[in-house]
């Protein structure tokens, strides 16, 4: 999570940087969004996220975790996203795209033995999401997800908690 945090910072930093250099002064903002939910491989799945916006783009780290069961198979994701999104209002809508990093591992029930680990691929992530914004530093709201790749790929959503400069 420190490092979720740290990378965004710099980003944030970063398009700051390039705005103001190209002269232009983009309202932006900073959150992070954290949720617990389901995904197309059928048990629990979470998500954590960390986001910079400048007017309407919008650069996402995000991680998920989806699992198949309590003893079964655990598939993750760390990913890197660009997106479109509204601006600074009661409410936020946006989607992404990007790319990630890929793994997980094959568990074989309660009594089946040690968990196999799966090699590292890389895939093609998705986000959407939906938030209204409490407060000026809290939000309510659904993330969707999805990832393309090449070991199990993953659809899901997560009621979430967005947390940040939000207006």
């Amino acid at each position: 999570m420190r490092y979720l945090l740290t990378l965004s910072f710099v980003l944030a930093v970063a398009c700051t940087s390039c705005s103001s250099a190209l002269g232009q002064e983009l309202p932006s903002r900073i959150w992070g969004t954290a949720g617990l939910g389901y995904s197309s491989l059928g048990f629990i799945s979470g998500a954590v996220t960390a986001s910079y916006q400048a007017g309407h783009n919008i650069l996402s780290l995000r991680g998920t975790e989806n699992s198949d069961g309590l003893f079964n198979d655990d598939y993750w994701d760390i990913g890197l996203l660009y997106g479109y999104g509204t601006e600074q209002q009661d409410y936020d809508i946006s989607v992404g795209l990007g790319v990630a990093v890929v793994g997980g591992s094959e568990g074989h029930g309660l009594f089946g033995g040690e968990r196999t680990t799966l090699p590292t691929v890389f895939g093609l992530p998705f986000e959407a999401r939906a938030f209204w914004h409490i407060t000026n530093w809290l939000g309510l709201g659904v993330y969707g997800f999805a990832n393309v790749n090449g070991t199990r790929s993953w659809v899901g959503a997560t009621a979430s908690l967005e947390i940040g400069s939000l207006r």
